[in-house]
């Protein structure tokens, strides 16, 4: 399949739009969602996120629910056009050929790890922390 300069626009925008929509997600937004469960009833949590992948008990009568999500991502491999320009110089004609690049091809590792900890008699939740490089809420 050749892909033509205006394609090649196409799929440049098209990216670029996608990376704009990922950049509105932010670590403080899902620091903002976990803050809220703080004083919410454990139970209530796992109706909304299901239950954990693993469960810590803690010391002062305290246990640590454990979710954890891991993705890996790639993105998609395009070669942009090549470019040929020809220069007139008198009666001697020079054609130059630019040979397309090809940009994309990586592949990322995304993990987030979060933990949320409540009070065993009481069932609230006392705190709750992440840590990972997608880490993100809208």
């Amino acid at each position: 399949m050749k892909i033509t300069f205006k394609r090649s626009v196409k799929i440049v925008a098209v990216l670029f739009v996608l990376m704009f929509i990922a950049g509105c997600a932010t670590s403080e937004k899902y620091r903002a969602i976990l803050n809220q469960w703080h004083g919410h009833s454990i139970d209530e949590f796992t109706q909304m996120w299901g239950y954990p992948d693993k469960t810590l008990k803690l010391e002062n009568d305290q246990t640590a629910y454990v979710y954890s999500d891991k993705e890996i991502v790639s993105t998609p491999l395009t070669q942009m056009p090549s470019n040929i320009t020809t220069v007139k110089n008198g009666d001697k004609t020079t054609v130059i050929s630019t040979p397309g690049t090809i940009v994309g091809g990586q592949t990322y590792s995304l993990s987030c790890t979060t933990w949320v900890v409540f009070n065993n008699k009481t069932k609230q939740i006392i705190n709750t922390t992440f840590r990972g490089n997608n880490c993100v809420a809208y």
